[in-house]
This record gives C-alpha cells, sequence and structure tokens, in this order.
C-alpha cells in the first residue's frame, strides 16, 4: 500500500458499508473508489472487499490495512455519524446459462458444491443475464462474449446432434426447436431449416419437446449427452455426424479476485473437466 490515501478510503469503504457513501465521505466519484480499489487489489493480488447483500465486507487481506489505518487519524473525518452494520446476508452467487448446460453438465455435480459450500446460496438463471451490468456475477452462453470489461474463458464444449424416435417408420416429415434464449438454437437448426421448413413446434421445456419427438414424425436437435439417456430415440440420419459447440464464461474484470467468482469459475470448469 503506498499512500495514507489508499489506507485511508479502504477504511471510509470498511466503515460505511457502500462505495457510494465512503466515496460521499471522501469527496470523491464512486466511480473514482471502484476504480482505486481495484487497483491496489492489483497491486496486491488479493481481494479487499466482497459484496454481501447491499454492503461491501471486507476480507482478511483488507483488515491489516484498516487496522493500520485506524491507527492513523489525521484527514480522516472521525466526527460523522458512520452508517450502522446491517446483518450480513448470505453468500449469493447469481449466474446465467442454457438449460441444456445447466441440466446435463452442472447438475451432475451441483450436490457435491452445495455441500462443500454450506454458507453459499446459488441463484441460476436461464434467460439472458448481463455480467457488465450487474445481473449476474458469471454467464455461461454458447456466445462468445462481446460485452465492455468482461474476462472471458472457455470452458469447453458440447456436442448436438439430430434424434427422432425409435419408432418411427420412414422419415420424419418435420422437425422440433428448442429454444434457450441463445441463439445456439438457430445455429443449429440451420440444416433442418433448409430441409423441412419451418419448425412444426417451438418450444422452451426440453420434456415437452422429447414427448411431441416420442409421438411424431419429428425430428430434434439434442445435446448427445441428454439424447445418450433416451433409450427410445436414435439418430438421424444414422450416419449423422456430432456438431460441437463452444461454451464460454464471462464475469466483470473489476470481480477477477473476487474468491465467490474464483470458487464459481472453479465449478464451472470442474464440471467440463469430465
Amino acid at each position: 500500500m503506498h499512500n495514507w490515501d489508499d489506507l485511508k478510503l479502504i477504511l471510509a469503504v470498511s466503515r460505511y458499508g457502500t462505495m457510494s457513501a465512503a466515496a460521499n465521505s471522501l469527496g470523491m466519484s464512486t466511480a473514482t473508489i471502484s476504480r482505486r480499489l481495484e487497483k491496489c487489489a492489483e497491486e496486491l493480488d488479493q481481494t479487499l472487499f466482497v459484496r454481501r447483500g447491499t454492503r461491501w465486507e471486507p476480507t482478511p487481506a483488507a483488515l491489516v490495512f484498516i487496522k493500520l489505518a485506524e491507527t492513523v487519524t489525521d484527514g480522516f473525518p472521525s466526527d460523522v455519524d458512520l452508517a450502522p452494520a446491517d446483518p450480513l446476508e448470505e453468500r449469493v452467487i447469481r449466474a446465467s446459462m442454457p438449460l441444456d448446460i445447466c441440466m446435463n453438465t452442472l447438475a451432475p455435480k451441483v450436490t457435491s458444491f452445495l455441500v462443500e459450500n454450506p454458507g453459499l446460496t446459488l441463484d441460476i438463471f436461464h434467460e439472458i443475464k448481463s455480467v457488465a451490468f450487474g445481473e449476474v456475477e458469471v454467464r455461461v452462453s454458447y456466445d462468445e462474449p462481446n460485452e465492455g470489461r468482461l474476462v472471458r474463458c472457455r470452458l469447453g464444449e458440447v456436442g448436438y446432434n439430430s434424434y427422432v424416435s425409435t419408432r418411427l417408420v420412414g422419415d420424419p416429415t418435420g422437425w422440433v426447436e428448442v429454444v434457450d434464449l441463445d441463439r445456439k438454437s438457430t445455429f443449429m437448426g440451420l440444416d433442418l431449416l433448409k430441409k423441412f421448413g419451418q419448425p412444426r413446434l417451438r418450444n422452451v421445456s426440453l420434456a415437452c419437446a422429447i414427448d411431441v419427438v416420442h409421438e411424431m414424425p419429428l425430428v430434434i436437435n439434442l445435446p448427445t449427452i441428454l439424447a445418450s439417456k433416451q433409450t427410445d430415440l436414435t439418430l438421424w440420419p444414422p450416419e449423422s455426424q456430432e456438431t460441437y459447440l463452444p461454451v464460454w464464461a464471462s464475469y466483470h474484470e473489476s470481480r477477477r479476485l473476487d474468491p465467490d467468482v474464483r470458487l464459481m469459475l472453479s465449478y464451472l470448469k470442474n464440471c467440463f473437466s469430465g
């Protein structure tokens, strides 16, 4: 830590609990507070604060500097009424991802993840959410992220193929599209769209779409890991080649050292490692 101004900034965030309140006490903008904290964290290679509900909680690394700052009073407004500390909320990680990735790749290991992290709540959304605007901490997607100030990494890939019911006699007469809002379905359905025209059914429910394929002469694109569990589905055409789609994870660069974000990324990478 290079100077008293940095120590004073860390002390203010710790005492007030929010960036905006700390900024007001120091006569700075919230953006300046955030930028300087991020720079301090990068220089130290340690997370200084983590978000807990509406407040920022100092990490053990920050407590060292807070204790040092509290021994120095010059320049810090000691006569102001500090915001009372609210009870800390449960740790929550919010993530958005396509339903099929959640079902087939993350779900098998989610129980062990929650057991190993008893103080953590995992909020998973299947609609598109923005990392850049703080709607989620982590986004998993088929599309490579292109929002500003994001850190992105490739987690792995998901294999897809076309399937029909094993009871089908002859060739299918149409297809079913599973819409996951991540534009993957548009890409995967191009060949079927050329062959059959518009889908007979568009649905966001995998279970419903598979049920329809069981009862009608229709074809559907599915992750191979999911289709392998459906004993009454078979490849169509039989010589069909698997298509692989890359899967990406992204988070805001200001959360690069956040231990909960790191924990979520480790879990995601573990899910894709086999």
